[in-house]
């Protein structure tokens, strides 16, 4: 695997999947320029509002992947530095974008990677993405989905501002 010193994913019993098997990659402009463009042949790019989402065309890995791990593991994006938390919606309104994220990741360190990542940390990097989308004059606000209740109201949400970005989780 990756030889990225601190990188936690090296006793990954799945071969980090997460990455060798993209999909549903959320993204600012920024970030697919700078990472991904090159690569739009091999991808599937979908684009909601501000948000840029990719997957593989064919089920293959991340164009970063390699037989070492991640490439560009220190450069990675922000959604990959937040795994195993999952952002779930984007949810655009006039005045303010809402991000949503959950854990109910199926990855197999998230136990530990959770310990190593505080809510606080991830909220900030969530924040720093919805600053990149969308400038930094909007409001953004970032949400830690738990529970059935929560995870209706956002969809009930989302479904009236039809302005989102979703992630089926």
């Amino acid at each position: 695997m990756s030889s990225v010193k601190g990188n936690p994913c090296l006793a990954c019993s799945t071969g980090q999947h997460c990455c060798s098997r993209l999909s549903g990659l959320v993204l600012s402009a920024d970030e697919f320029r700078t990472l991904f463009k090159s690569h739009r042949e091999e991808l599937a790019i979908k684009q909601s509002n501000k948000v840029i989402i990719v997957s593989s065309k064919k089920g293959n890995a991340c164009p970063h992947w390699g037989p070492d791990g991640c490439r560009i593991y220190l450069q990675r994006p922000i959604d990959c530095r937040v795994f195993p938390y999952i952002t779930a919606l984007v949810i655009e309104k006039r005045s303010k974008v809402k991000i949503v994220f959950h854990s109910r990741s199926d990855c197999p360190l998230k136990d530990r990677l959770y310990l190593n990542m505080p809510e606080t940390d991830i909220k900030q990097l969530l924040m720093e993405l919805g600053k990149s989308m969308y400038g930094p004059t909007k409001a953004i606000v970032v949400q830690h989905e738990r529970g059935f209740i929560s995870r209706l109201q956002n969809r009930v949400e989302a479904a009236i501002s039809r302005r989102l970005y979703y992630m089926p989780s």
